[in-house]
């Protein structure tokens, strides 16, 4: 009893020195710790409801935590094995926080095995439940980006144009519909023509 009211004790003492010391350092060393933290997989997701939630208060904070992820997210794309958990919470971070500066290398994990899995319903493909990097994308929604996309929607990988082709049509904004129109009228994919006109993007011919 003695040792278990020990160990209680000595867990408590530790939680508040961390409480006490997020108090004391500045923006800087915060982020250090929690990018330090985000890519450990024990320590990855309370890190990034720690960033997200610092960072939507913060403005200094979320202003480093915009220069040093994409460099995060570009090691995910360089090393496929990276952790997976890891993963997932560096792109949480990203689209939760709406960084437009990740958008480059979350375009380029679209080309990678990264989605969740599940139930294939219209609800999920349209939430993009199972693809936290296409949700994430969603999230930031940069029509900056779009030009980025011209890539992938050209490759004969079904899945990853696929992949892109959902993102669009999540973005749901003029010039993102524009891009989906241009794809429409040169599709010969009848699976993907389907797709396109049931999110009212293109015109079915007439019978």
């Amino acid at each position: 009893m003695m040792m278990l009211l020990a160990w209680a004790t000595g867990i408590l003492a530790f939680s508040l020195a961390q409480a006490n010391v997020g108090l004391r350092v500045g923006a800087a060393q915060r982020v250090d710790i929690l990018l330090t933290a985000l890519v450990d997989p024990v320590r990855t997701h309370d890190a990034s409801q720690a960033l997200v939630g610092i960072g939507s208060r913060d403005q200094r904070v979320r202003e480093l935590v915009v220069l040093r992820l994409p460099s995060l997210l570009r090691d995910a794309a360089d090393h496929p094995k990276i952790t997976t958990d890891v993963l997932y919470e560096e792109v949480r971070v990203a689209g939760d926080l709406r960084i437009k500066s990740a958008v480059p290398p979350l375009i380029a994990l679209l080309q990678m095995n990264n989605e969740n899995g599940g139930p294939l319903t219209m609800t999920r493909q349209l939430e993009l439940r199972d693809d936290p990097v296409g949700r994430a994308l969603c999230l930031i929604r940069d029509d900056a980006s779009l030009g980025l996309f011209d890539p992938l929607l050209k490759k004969t990988d079904g899945h990853v144009r696929g992949r892109a082709l959902r993102v669009l049509v999540c973005f749901n904004t003029p010039a993102s519909k524009l891009v989906l129109e241009d794809v429409f009228r040169h599709e010969q994919d009848e699976g993907i023509r389907r797709y396109l006109l049931a999110h009212n993007i293109g015109t079915a011919p007439e019978i």
